[in-house]
């Protein structure tokens, strides 16, 4: 990928990080970002460091299961690229109905890396 195509999808990635979190603090009539901070100065840094690992964690091993699926097919298999898949899949599962989206998000980043697992299924017929 080029430098332009990189430039445009960070800012893509920032346009949609942005209208997430202007979506979720529109539908909570409660919560401002003002409150938000106020909570997060309140609560005990144990439990917000237990949080950012446990949010981390789950993304890791989301991306270690999909590197489990394409690494016996033969793609080498990077454990930054399968955090990347994982969240992928994490995030737009969060903002699709019924949680549609992660799996079709992350094919895509997957087939953005020159992975065509279904044509090298395709071909040991």
């Amino acid at each position: 990928m080029n430098v332009k195509n990189k430039a445009l999808w960070t800012c893509i990635a920032i346009a949609l990080a942005a209208l997430t979190i202007w979506a979720v603090f529109s539908m909570s009539g409660n919560m401002s970002p003002a409150q938000l901070i106020e909570q997060l100065k309140n609560a005990r840094p144990g439990w917000l460091v237990l949080a950012v690992f446990s949010m981390l964690g789950i993304i890791f091993f989301e991306g270690e299961a999909i590197l489990a699926i394409i690494g016996p097919v033969g793609y080498p298999r990077s454990h930054w690229r399968g955090f990347i898949y994982g969240s992928a899949d994490i995030y737009f599962s969060a903002i699709t109905p019924s949680a549609t989206g992660g799996q079709p998000a992350s094919a895509f980043f997957i087939y953005c890396n020159s992975i065509h697992f279904l044509s090298r299924y395709s071909s040991r017929r």
